[in-house]
């Protein structure tokens, strides 16, 4: 588990460790070999990089979720108004096995379609 929180995310381009701590993880190569040693005078000043780097990190974050965003709204939509879809259905009745449960329920109707894949619909 710990490889893939040092792993950088492909839509965020970075890793959760920086995005939630401010600072990568040592890993086992680094405890066993050694590293760089960061260096502080006080305990003040390493919360203050800390501080300052997880305020970086956010700024990335918010920068790379407005990319996505405008990058989903100008993908032309998947289905078209009169297009028949079945959707997932979420639905858990008490006493029924859930692996045994229909998976989709449909056909619906798409009547108009909006911003970021988001569809009207109607039973069809």
């Amino acid at each position: 588990m710990r490889m893939f929180r040092g792993l950088p995310h492909s839509a965020t381009r970075e890793t959760p460790n920086f995005l939630m701590l401010g600072r990568e993880l040592r890993l086992p190569d680094q405890l066993h070999y050694g590293r760089l040693v960061d260096s502080f005078t006080s305990t003040h000043e390493y919360v203050k990089i800390i501080h300052d780097r997880l305020v970086q990190a956010h700024t990335l974050l918010r920068e790379r979720q407005r990319e996505i965003a405008t990058t989903d709204t100008t993908e032309p939509p998947l289905f078209n108004e009169g297009d028949l879809v079945w959707l997932v259905s979420k639905r858990r009745r008490k006493g029924e096995n859930p692996k045994l449960a229909a998976k989709y329920v449909g056909p619906y109707r798409v009547l108009k379609s909006y911003n970021n894949h988001t569809y009207e619909v109607e039973r069809y």
